[in-house]
């Protein structure tokens, strides 16, 4: 087995633990708490708590994630072809920076519970910069697929459409409420090519290996 092999069959497991992350996270509340603003002191407890159950869930969906991703960036740079390693660079910083944008939601959204604070402009603003730093980073992850067969080529065409659609509707809709409602339902059809992807890394990662 080659480092090319190894290294994505190593990224189909990281991948399969986010599927599973996300499949557990799947009945959590949102981590936005708008649902503070009009309830009584009793429900805003529980929900305070459902807050802190979904947010220790979500740092193993973000581990996971994290780790699915540097492991594109190090195929990236396996596959030697020409500007390769620029981005696995780019998918490597714009990983690290949707997991920690993705932290900082996390304390903002502790912090707004504290405070009762529904209207936090750091919990949105950070929420904003993950979302769209995954994006990048799904656009960064089409040349993996690009370089190779045609068939890879429409996978990687996916992840560019999933992650240009997820930016111009962020951009057009403006973070509003509903763009966040978009951005749920979005994420779930970009799953649509991660799980693609995680097919090929464990049972065919040759099939990733650039056409000479």
């Amino acid at each position: 087995m080659s480092a090319f092999e190894l290294a994505a069959r190593v990224a189909g497991v990281c991948a399969l633990v986010f599927v599973a992350a996300a499949w557990r996270m799947r009945n959590d509340p949102p981590l936005v708490p708008l649902t503070l603003a009009a309830t009584t002191a009793q429900a805003k407890s529980a929900i305070r708590e459902g807050f802190r159950t979904s947010i220790d869930h979500d740092r193993f969906f973000i581990i996971a994630y994290t780790l699915m991703f540097l492991g594109y960036a190090v195929l990236h740079w396996l596959q030697r072809a020409r500007g390769a390693t620029v981005l696995a660079i780019a998918t490597a910083v714009f990983t690290i920076a949707t997991m920690a944008f993705d932290l900082a939601e996390n304390r903002a959204v502790l912090h707004a519970i504290d405070v009762k604070n529904v209207e936090s402009r750091a919990l949105y603003a950070f929420a904003a910069l993950k979302f769209l730093s995954f994006f990048v980073v799904l656009l960064l992850s089409a040349p993996l697929f690009m370089r190779t067969s045609r068939l890879m080529w429409i996978i990687g065409a996916l992840f560019v459409l999933a992650g240009a659609i997820g930016l111009i509707a962020s951009v057009s809709l403006g973070f509003t409420a509903a763009w966040s409602g978009f951005v749920g339902k979005w994420l779930s059809a970009a799953g649509g090519p991660l799980l693609i992807a995680t097919v090929i890394f464990l049972f065919r990662p040759s099939a990733l290996l650039p056409l000479r």
